[in-house]
């Protein structure tokens, strides 16, 4: 299930934060979108940031040394956008708030597809989302092909802080960025203005003003001028694709997964009365997800 177009009633108040509902991950927790501290938050994010300091093949982590997608994939340094998360991550989630975090929810940095073509080099989220531009093909399951074939079975993009529910369980804290792909399952566009639930609030008025923030999903690679992701528009809410690289400051909007063991406790998901849960569990704050 994922929530799509003007949705009003996916509002959950989570950590003194308020947030969007995205969808129901496939481990069956609840993928979440930070929405600001205040219901009219015009600054939801919490930091800006390069999503890395490499200027090619750049992933949410990478390997040391490059050259081949399976040296990338050894994910053994963080790119600066993670660092930036999980500084947020460990001041205002881990103390309080850690144990109703999923582990094993999977948050896809999809670079199959990398080293295939002539330069530029083309990530496989083009083939899905950019290729003929008349039809999107988004997908939830990482290294999807247009025609919904799986192009390799290495976990190394599937990240994660458990190895339980098929991820690489290489993340430190259990928190990403939202994708393309999801953000076009919700309505979104790269052709037309798409002013969908994820460009609000809980008030429902513009979460961010004309600034643009990251995805976790890789479009390109231009040699010498870093990776080209894609990233949402602030000013219009269309997906952008070409501009800035991995190295140029973005908004960061980060996306965590509420476990499936968590309980609802009141409200119905809409600005006047958002989600909020039950944080008192031992059962389940001692569990995976």
């Amino acid at each position: 299930y994922y929530f799509a177009g003007m949705a009003s009633d996916n509002i959950v108040y989570f950590a003194g934060i308020y947030w969007r509902i995205i969808r129901i991950n496939e481990d069956g927790s609840i993928r979440l979108l930070y929405a600001g501290t205040t219901k009219k938050s015009s600054t939801a994010y919490i930091n800006t940031s390069k999503f890395s300091d490499r200027k090619t093949n750049a992933g949410y982590m990478y390997g040391k040394t490059t050259g081949s997608l399976e040296n990338d994939r050894k994910n053994n340094v963080d790119s600066t956008v993670k660092e930036v998360i999980d500084t947020w991550y460990d001041s205002k989630i881990k103390p309080s708030y850690a144990g109703y975090i999923s582990r094993t929810a999977i948050y896809c940095n999809d670079r199959f597809g990398a080293y295939a073509y002539s330069l530029p080099y083309y990530y496989i989220g083009y083939n899905r989302l950019m290729s003929g531009r008349d039809e999107f093909y988004p997908s939830y399951r990482c290294g999807n092909n247009q025609n919904g074939t799986i192009l390799s079975g290495d976990i190394g993009d599937k990240f994660s802080a458990s190895t339980t529910g098929g991820g690489n369980g290489k993340l430190k804290n259990p928190v990403a960025l939202m994708t393309a792909d999801e953000v076009v399952f919700a309505g979104g566009s790269i052709i037309e203005k798409s002013y969908n639930y994820y460009y609000f609030n809980a008030n429902n008025t513009a979460a961010i003003k004309d600034e643009s923030w990251w995805t976790m999903t890789p479009y390109r690679e231009i040699i010498n001028t870093g990776t080209n992701m894609f990233l949402m528009s602030g000013y219009d809410s269309r997906i952008l694709t070409y501009t800035p690289s991995s190295i140029e400051d973005v908004v960061v909007r980060p996306v965590l997964s509420l476990k499936s063991c968590v309980k609802w406790k009141s409200g119905n998901g809409t600005s006047d009365s958002p989600y909020e849960v039950d944080i008192l569990s031992a059962t389940c704050s001692s569990a995976e997800n």
